[in-house]
């Protein structure tokens, strides 16, 4: 360790005799003065921005840091202070305690954590990015930091992948749909700890920017996942109990379901009616046709249906029955007959090469 005191600013201020330098300069002895009392310290905004933000906080340095939410731990009937039981099976209510992510019990092998901003378990390996070890806790440490668990919105608004529209754009609403698209930023989203909050005239349909506060129905008596919540004097056996379930919401229930139900049928009739509508302008167009070459079509298609193997689709049956069937008048014909041949394209050579393996597979038959 090198020589000397090692004091800060502001001690070694306190104990020094009296500067009188600031008297002999009288435009910057006052600053230097006060520059030699004062550690440093990072750039600090104003107190009122320092403190806009849930969740953060400024050191006395001016630098900011996370807080945590912490938890005491329980005493233990000697000395120190009782650890989490990471892999026990039932928990105060007995209750079996079960994987949110996976649904199997930790086994008394596998470590679970439980979230303390709600009733859900997960295994190490199943949070997401996985877990080693569980919270570390100091062995002196009379309290435990919280653990949030994935299902939270807050590890999305601050991993700095949140994607935000514009909501003070005039022109948010109006824009064209083949419009380019209006760049987004990604951004790290906090709670001020004093916001400004907002009712919303429609229950639905609302824009927002994700940070929202969602009021409970004071009627509804679940836990905001549809469980029950027993009272502290309540049996808490399901099967004693009829719950009384309000009028309002199963007519909405009953709109939504006929509703859905509705919707598909339309779109099923839409799906037969174009199916039909196909198949009759298929037919129309077959009946069209002399009666040898429906014969003919036929017999290719069924050849067709029957080999596979020869890559004989429904495009190239057509084009087929397209080369072997002309519709030229008899003076056309029989000229034709007398000429010489052209010779065949690279296509039709290949329809016809396909078209002697059918014939030779039928006659091998």
């Amino acid at each position: 360790v090198p020589d000397g005191a090692f004091y800060c600013y502001e001690c070694n201020a306190k104990s020094a005799a009296p500067d009188d330098s600031a008297d002999s300069y009288p435009s910057l002895g006052p600053l230097f003065n006060k520059l030699e009392r004062t550690n440093p310290r990072a750039f600090a905004l104003p107190s009122d921005i320092q403190n806009n933000f849930e969740g953060v906080s400024a050191r006395p340095d001016g630098s900011y840091s996370e807080e945590v939410k912490k938890f005491p731990l329980a005493k233990n009937s000697g000395y120190g202070y009782q650890r989490p039981e990471y892999t026990k099976l039932i928990d105060a209510d007995h209750k079996v305690i079960l994987c949110t992510q996976c649904g199997v019990s930790s086994g008394n092998k596998r470590q679970m954590l439980k979230c303390d901003f709600c009733h859900a378990y997960w295994h190490l390996d199943c949070v997401d990015p996985p877990l080693a070890n569980p919270p570390h806790i100091s062995l002196e440490a009379s309290q435990r930091d919280a653990w949030r668990c994935p299902r939270h919105i807050e590890h999305d608004l601050r991993s700095g992948l949140l994607l935000q529209n514009d909501l003070t754009s005039k022109d948010g609403d109006s824009e064209m749909a083949d419009a380019a698209p209006v760049a987004r930023v990604p951004r790290r989203v906090r709670v001020r700890k004093q916001p400004e909050y907002v009712e919303s005239t429609f229950s639905r349909g609302m824009r927002n920017n994700g940070l929202i506060d969602i009021k409970n129905d004071p009627d509804d008596d679940t836990d905001g996942e549809g469980n029950y919540v027993f009272g502290d004097n309540e049996s808490k056996d399901v099967n004693s109990k009829i719950f009384r379930v309000p009028e309002k919401g199963l007519i909405l229930d009953f709109v939504s379901k006929v509703k859905s139900g509705r919707v598909g049928k339309k779109v099923e009739a839409r799906h037969a009616a174009d199916t039909a509508s196909r198949r009759r302008a298929s037919m129309q167009n077959f009946i069209a046709y002399p009666f040898p070459q429906q014969q003919a079509a036929l017999a290719l298609a069924q050849l067709a249906n029957k080999t596979p193997e020869t890559n004989l689709g429904e495009g190239k049956v057509h084009a087929l029955i397209l080369g072997l069937t002309s519709e030229a008048p008899p003076a056309v014909s029989s000229a034709m007959s007398n000429a010489d041949p052209p010779p065949p394209s690279a296509d039709e050579r290949a329809h016809l090469e396909m078209l002697q393996k059918l014939i030779q597979q039928r006659l091998g038959a």
